[in-house]
């Protein structure tokens, strides 16, 4: 039986990057003086109320096969279940499947658990699971299909074993299997109502607006203590803000650096830190002048002070990033430093470039997402960059059609390691292998597919480390996808709420609890 060889390939660092915050109090600590919402900041729910969360936008889909958006994956992940799953720690853990072995080298056999039902009663069955893996892999609609790129098959061997084929020995696969959702065997091509197997069931929802869930009574791990829940969706940061300092939410998240400390300072509120695999990034579409010329990539590369927007951006809560990857994911290169600023270069290869008086362009980015540092570094050049802010549900398809050629947005590798990034954005489009599907900007460089590729059969672990880390080399000297700032997740939460960010940015409702003490 092979499990995965690597603990630190799905182990993240629990320590954050920021520098500690002395006026920001530990969670632990804060549970003991928490304190009665009331006055200005509303009142205190009950344990039997909902529970408020905040969300920088909204699902782009209730369908978990046809996304790979995080806002998204921390909604459906509280209505549906995988095979297998992350703690909060990202170490791989038993969940629809409670054990797996590798009879050949290119097979793996997962024993189902007993009891599972979905929430309209039916019992989940081997069926279900094959069901659930040819649709992420092969529905032309699919974005989570390049998580199985290695898989050339799935059968039923009963109706609690289910067999995967993969190319080679596909190392990965566990990982990559918590990131697929398990729906029933005769979900539509386009599900637009959620039927899980997971601890909540779907609610009654505003479009745009809210989405509620309740606890469901026949889990197989029992009830959760939070027996309902409202997730609230905000494209402007400062309306999220406004609604938790009213008491109308109970936890938020992507709290903006320079909010932090204040936030901290609210008597029934404190900040919860977790160095997590998001980073921010730009997209200079290679396809589009300007960017369709190296040295204007490397020049708008040049322009930036990582360390300064590291500041500007997140309130010092993060580094400068000089890859696509953060330090705790599998296939981060230590030997890529982020690029230095240095204006006055940048300034002579748009000389060099044919525009020695720069030029306009729009900055595309999420409503919510504050550009204005980045905007000001590039105009020091002469980039005069506009910042287009439009809600994520317009913004969404149009980066789906490669129609955005300069964007500002984040990356996560949801699942530790570098080939979420390889495989999904860096890769050549390639719709029959499901790669390439998040590749907004259609990059391709054969050498940075075979590396990928070779990546993916790589059974010893540092060889496969090597192989990651020279795409990530190669990705870099493109200029196409330029890494900006790692974050830390900030959290402003409620002192009575028991719970922990998670080193994958997931809020996970059942793992939450209200304190009992007084």
């Amino acid at each position: 039986m092979h499990f995965l060889r690597d603990p630190q390939t799905f182990q993240g660092i629990a320590g954050p990057i920021s520098r500690l915050r002395a006026a920001v109090p530990s969670a632990l600590a804060a549970f003991a003086l928490a304190a009665v919402f009331g006055g200005a900041c509303g009142q205190t729910p009950t344990p039997d109320s909902a529970l408020r969360i905040g969300l920088a936008g909204e699902p782009v889909t209730m369908d978990p096969h046809l996304q790979d958006h995080a806002v998204t994956f921390t909604v459906l992940h509280n209505l549906f279940e995988t095979l297998v799953t992350f703690d909060s720690e990202r170490r791989i853990q038993p969940a629809l499947a409670v054990s797996w072995s590798t009879p050949a080298e290119d097979v793996w056999r997962f024993r189902l658990r007993d009891g599972v039902t979905f929430h309209d009663g039916r019992p989940l069955t081997a069926e279900d699971v094959v069901g659930s893996l040819l649709r992420a892999r092969d529905h032309d609609e699919s974005r989570v299909d390049g998580y199985l790129a290695s898989v050339t098959d799935v059968r039923a061997v009963d109706r609690t074993t289910v067999e995967v084929s993969t190319r080679g020995s596909a190392p990965l696969l566990l990982g990559k299997l918590a990131l697929i959702y398990i729906v029933p065997v005769d979900a539509p091509p386009r599900i637009s109502r959620p039927i899980g197997s997971g601890p909540y069931t779907l609610g009654d929802s505003e479009p745009g607006q809210s989405i509620a869930m309740r606890a469901f009574d026949g889990h197989w791990r029992g009830p959760p203590d939070v027996t309902r829940a409202e997730f609230h969706f905000f494209d402007r940061q400062g309306d999220r803000l406004d609604a938790l300092r009213r008491g109308e939410l109970d936890l938020i998240h992507e709290v903006p650096g320079v909010e932090a400390e204040e936030l901290g300072k609210e008597p029934n509120l404190e900040i919860r830190e977790r160095l997590g695999p998001r980073l921010h990034y730009l997209h200079l579409h290679p396809g589009r002048p300007p960017f369709d010329d190296l040295r204007i990539r490397a020049a708008v590369d040049l322009a930036l002070d990582r360390g300064v927007l590291a500041e500007e951006l997140l309130g010092g809560y993060g580094a400068a990033a000089g890859q696509m990857t953060n330090p705790e994911v599998f296939g981060y290169s230590p030997e890529l430093r982020p690029t230095a600023c240095d204006p006055e270069a940048a300034r002579g290869l748009l000389r060099e470039a044919g525009y020695p008086d720069g030029f306009d362009i729009d900055l595309h980015v999420r409503e919510g997402r504050p550009a204005g540092p980045i905007v000001r570094q590039l105009a020091r050049v002469g980039i005069r960059a506009r910042a287009v802010a439009s809600p994520w549900g317009e913004l969404y398809p149009r980066l789906k059609s490669r129609d955005v050629g300069f964007y500002y947005g984040g990356w996560s590798s949801v699942s530790g390691d570098a080939s979420d990034f390889l495989d999904n954005k860096a890769h050549t489009p390639d719709d029959a292998r499901g790669l390439g599907g998040s590749n907004f900007v259609g990059f391709s460089d054969p050498e940075v597919d075979r590396l990928i590729e070779a990546s993916s059969l790589a059974f010893n672990t540092e060889t496969r480390r090597g192989l990651l880390q020279q795409a990530a080399v190669q990705i870099a000297e493109a200029k196409v996808f330029l890494p900006l700032v790692m974050i830390s997740d900030l959290y402003a939460v409620r002192r009575d709420l028991e719970w922990q960010p998670r080193v994958d940015g997931r809020i996970v409702i059942a793992e939450m609890r209200l304190s009992e003490d007084p």
